[in-house]
């Protein structure tokens, strides 16, 4: 096995990846950095980096992982940078399923539970739900029922598909055409750039697929009326209006931990916040 200093074999063109400089053009974009920023910061030459950037230069390891840190990239981008260059990865990515039981999981449940009587769960970078708490599974059945999420089948188990599906929360969702466009555009920014690119565009098809779905426009949005979006569900008497948190990890040395995200609802008024204190209820 070849060292991780030194570069794979040129692979067959069937398989070889989007190369390195354009892969570090796009990110200094995304960053809004010229390439005489980038490079100062870096401590290396505007030209060696316009070498790398057009080709006619290949990167050494240690230049890539300090233009990556320099750059603030997601470890995922930081791998797939390494990829094109050919070198090993630098991060692992773990499986779900394959994470210690005796580390990150348990912390997990304990934010989980910590967070009743309101709802939490655990979605990774597909939005695909990986735990969720008490709270979280009765709001939806009080909502949805039992037989329509496995009706559902897979997208009862996707935050998001959750959301939009017509046979899930979507027809109980009073604000829909506000609570679709914030989720949609903040898919689209996903799709445009970063290493979930790829995911976050099929998600975005697959939602805008959906029977009711609002086109997806970036006008510019209106004056907000709180400080955060409230999501409004209601069926019969039953009415809950929340508003949600996002949190991830702040160290990651983990593909799968770093995509990880921890989301907490919490009631926008006094008679939600009730209402989810007698779902909690055995």
């Amino acid at each position: 096995m070849a060292p991780p200093d030194m570069p794979v074999a040129d692979a067959p063109a069937s398989l070889r990846r989007t190369p390195v400089g354009v892969l570090l053009r796009r990110w200094r974009g995304a960053r809004a950095l010229t390439q005489e920023a980038l490079a100062l910061e870096a401590g290396i030459s505007p030209r060696h980096l316009s070498f790398i950037e057009t080709g006619r230069a290949a990167p050494s390891r240690a230049v890539l992982l300090r233009l990556a840190e320099t750059l603030d990239l997601p470890i995922r981008a930081r791998n797939e940078m390494l990829d094109a260059a050919g070198f090993a990865p630098a991060f692992t990515e773990t499986a779900f399923d394959a994470l210690p039981s005796d580390g990150v999981k348990p912390m997990l449940r304990r934010i989980l539970d910590q967070q009743k009587p309101y709802p939490a769960l655990v979605a990774d970078s597909a939005w695909t739900i990986r735990m969720a708490n008490g709270p979280a599974m009765r709001m939806v059945f009080a909502f949805v029922g039992e037989a329509a999420a496995r009706a559902a089948g897979p997208a009862a188990l996707n935050a998001m598909k959750l959301l939009f599906h017509p046979g899930l929360l979507r027809p109980f969702v009073e604000n829909w055409e506000e609570v679709a466009r914030d989720v949609l555009l903040r898919l689209a920014l996903e799709a445009a750039a970063g290493p979930l690119r790829a995911g976050a565009a099929r998600l975005l098809e697959e939602l805008m697929a959906y029977p009711g779905t609002p086109a997806l426009r970036r006008a510019e949005p209106p004056s907000p009326s709180a400080p955060a979006m409230t999501v409004r569900l209601r069926k019969g008497d039953l009415r809950l209006s929340y508003m949600s948190m996002l949190s991830t990890f702040g160290t990651p040395q983990d593909v799968t931990l770093e995509e990880l995200r921890i989301k907490l609802f919490f009631p926008a008024d006094a008679d939600s916040a009730a209402a989810f204190a007698r779902l909690a209820e055995p």
